[in-house]
């Protein structure tokens, strides 16, 4: 990030992934740019996130379907927009995972047990997260999350991450 460049988090975070997507896309043979040239398997987390969600999915949408245009590349993504949870529902070159949760209240938060579930789409449990915080948010800021979430569910059908 640099504020002076204008340049947000979010943006460095596309500048770095077009150096990877280009390397991984561009003939041995271009002049001026790094290539990579074997197997690759690139590792990304949170794709499409600091930006809208939509918006943010969709261009990491895009983004993986290049990656997966190389023969000799492959990607392990984590995320949270639903467009791309959902790409394994619709595009078999995709596959999800989520990692398992111990059992428990609802609404209190889940500790991983490291365990992944292959063919599943996972929730994020972000009110769940937010409880645990230190300093605490108050409770009226926590029941008012609550409320929104709740009422996202009823109109969309599902949660959105």
């Amino acid at each position: 990030q640099n504020v002076l460049d204008g340049q947000s988090t979010y943006l460095a975070k596309l500048n770095a992934l077009s150096k990877i997507v280009n390397a991984i896309t561009m003939s041995p043979t271009t002049p001026e740019r790094k290539c990579i040239k074997g197997n690759t398997l690139v590792l990304l987390d949170e794709l499409g996130d600091g930006t809208d969600p939509e918006a943010g999915g969709c261009i990491a949408q895009a983004i993986l379907e290049r990656i997966l245009q190389s023969e000799s590349s492959r990607t392990v993504s984590t995320t949270h927009p639903s467009v791309l949870k959902a790409l394994s529902l619709a595009d078999e070159r995709f596959s999800a995972a989520s990692v398992l949760l111990h059992a428990g209240d609802s609404n209190m938060y889940k500790r991983p047990t490291f365990v992944l579930s292959y063919n599943t789409i996972g929730d994020s449990y972000a009110l769940g997260a937010a409880t645990r915080l230190s300093p605490s948010l108050p409770d009226d800021v926590l029941e008012r999350a609550a409320s929104l979430i709740a009422s996202n569910q009823d109109e969309h059908g599902t949660q959105r991450s």
